[in-house]
Formats: structure tokens, sequence, C-alpha cells
């Protein structure tokens, strides 16, 4: 687990205590680890612009990345600022990541792995949400260690704006569809050559899976949020508050709030580690 996180790439962080943990975490392995060759590591932070008190929070990320002489890059989703869903909110943040991902691989040409600071609480209250709604016992828990991800749509914008060419003869298509190649709207005609060099706007090649890894470690390690708390508070990490996850309008949160500490109250104290190892070995 530890060479896999050392070749990772990208770091998805929130500035809450799990993601913000998990920087701290990379960079102490980074500091321990001076004769091991680690991958610099780039920071990506997804902001939903849902919270007027919580709207400069990626100041935090500039001066962690700035402290820590980081890449980092910020995605700001205007389109939902009247939309509070939590399905959207994660397919807008798989976009994103999806977007950075692959503008990353065209320039590495390898794998990129992804780091991602879900902890073994996160498991739990998704096998528990994903009860609720009825979902099937073998997609019941899509949080793992590890796993593949991305089946590339639109890799690099939305698919507004990038499109095939509506008067593309139909024995191109063909060319097209094989290629995997993304056009601009245009009314003229676009051709492609044997060579594939003239090519007359920018294009971009579809990923494939199994050059996107998503990497949990907290998971691998069985680290709780409980676990978390207690060593923020002890190190006093650089945190920002986010009100929305006391926000019941949100599925999770009652999850989080109310049926969690309620099993914890009336069965057993340990309920968090039962259920995971519960979930784990069936």
């Amino acid at each position: 687990m530890l060479n896999t996180i050392f070749n990772s790439n990208i770091l998805t962080i929130s500035t809450g205590q799990d993601s913000t943990f998990l920087l701290f975490f990379f960079l102490t392995l980074q500091y321990i680890q001076i004769e091991k060759k680690i991958n610099k590591i780039k920071l990506l932070y997804c902001h939903h612009l849902w919270q007027t008190n919580n709207i400069s929070s990626y100041w935090q990320i500039i001066k962690l990345a700035f402290t820590f002489n980081i890449y980092f890059c910020i995605n700001y989703n205007c389109n939902s600022l009247n939309k509070q869903n939590e399905t959207n909110a994660r397919y807008w943040r798989l976009q994103c990541l999806n977007r950075y991902g692959n503008l990353l691989f065209q320039k590495q040409k390898r794998s990129i792995h992804i780091l991602q600071g879900h902890t073994s609480s996160d498991v739990i209250e998704t096998i528990l949400f994903n009860i609720l709604r009825g979902t099937s016992l073998h997609k019941i828990n899509n949080l793992k260690k590890k796993r593949n991800e991305f089946e590339n749509e639109n890799p690099l914008f939305p698919s507004f704006f990038f499109k095939y060419p509506t008067k593309t003869p139909p024995q191109h298509f063909k060319d097209l569809k094989k290629n995997k190649i993304l056009y601009l709207k245009s009314n003229n005609l676009f051709f492609l050559n044997k060579r594939k060099k003239d090519l007359l706007l920018f294009s971009l090649k579809y990923g494939k899976l199994k050059n996107y890894i998503l990497i949990r470690p907290f998971i691998f390690l069985e680290i709780y949020r409980k676990d978390i708390s207690f060593l923020k508070k002890n190190y006093n990490l650089p945190l920002i508050y986010d009100k929305s996850n006391k926000n019941i309008f949100f599925s999770r949160n009652k999850i989080r709030i109310y049926i969690l500490p309620l099993l914890y109250i009336l069965f057993h104290r340990k309920i968090e580690i039962k259920l995971f190892n519960l979930f784990k070995n069936s």
C-alpha cells in the first residue's frame, strides 16, 4: 500500500478533516522516505458554492499549496447554486477528476493514481445508505480500498462544448468512433488522414479504465472518523468546517447524525467496527 501511495499523482481535498489529514499523512511519509523516489502530488479541490459563509474556503487550499510547494487545481460548479443534490454533486466531482486526470495522463503517459480521504466510517454510511435506497447486494458497497474508475465520455469539457461535426459524411463516422476523437462543432468538414497529423483542432483520445486507479488508504488501514478527529485535535490541523455536514436535507447526514449514534447507544459502543468487519468479511 505504501508503494501505491508513493506513486500517487492526485490528492482530492475538501479542507475537511479527512482529506486534510490525508495530505499531512502523505507529506509525513514523503519526509520519512527521503531516499525513496516519491511522485510530486497535485491537489484537486471541487467547490460547490452552496454556502455563502464558506465561499472563500478555496483560500485554505492556496495557503496549503503555497506552504508545501504543491501544484493545485480548483473547480467551481456554478450550475449547482440552486440544485443541492448529492447524486449530481458526486457526478460533477467525478467529471472534474476525470478531466484533470486525463490532462495529467496525456502529459505523463502512464497510469494515474488518485488518493481520496474516505474512512471506514464512510464505508458504513455508504452501505447503510444503499440498503435504505434498495440497492442490490452485489453493489451495496461502492467504496473500495482500491478500484479502477471512469468510463470516459467527455474528458476535457462538458458535452455541449465538444461535439462531432454535423455534416460529416457517413463513411467517416467509423473513423471518428474508432479513434475516439472529439471535435469542436463546426459547419466545416473535418477529415482524418492516414498519418493522423493534419488535425485542425485540439483532440484527445479517451482514457482507458486501467489508466485511473482510486486509492483510499484509510479504508485499507481501517481508520475511522473518530480516529482522525482525535489526531487532528492533537496536531491542531488547519481545517475549515463545512456546515453542510450538519444539514439533514442530505440523506447521508441523517445516517451520520441520527442512525449511527442511536446504534451506538442502544447496541454496542464499537458498533462501527462490528459493522465494518461484518461487511468486510461478507
